[in-house]
């Protein structure tokens, strides 16, 4: 059966407030087809979905408060979905 993974990183993962950051999302894994990828940050904006060409999306994020965020991305591909998620630290 086909497999499919997803990695969440973001650039930088911690910072002062207001943050910038850049989430980046890769799919690998067996399945096939266009890659589907549903951000977000984690901040209380809403979720947003990108369509790359290819395996690997960057999605923007910004916070502005102090505190520990989690970021999460679910990939969907050939049928299958998976999720991930990564930790933003905000001072």
């Amino acid at each position: 059966s086909s497999t499919l993974f997803v990695n969440l990183s973001s650039q930088p993962g911690s910072g002062l407030s207001p943050l910038s950051t850049v989430l980046t999302a890769t799919v690998t894994g067996t399945a096939t087809g266009s890659v589907s990828f549903t951000f977000n940050c984690g901040n209380g904006t809403a979720s947003q979905t990108v369509t790359p060409a290819g395996t690997t999306a960057n999605y923007n994020c910004s916070y502005m408060g102090a505190n520990v965020y989690t970021a999460r991305v679910s990939a969907t591909r050939g049928g299958l979905t998976s999720q991930g998620n990564t930790i933003i630290i905000v001072q």
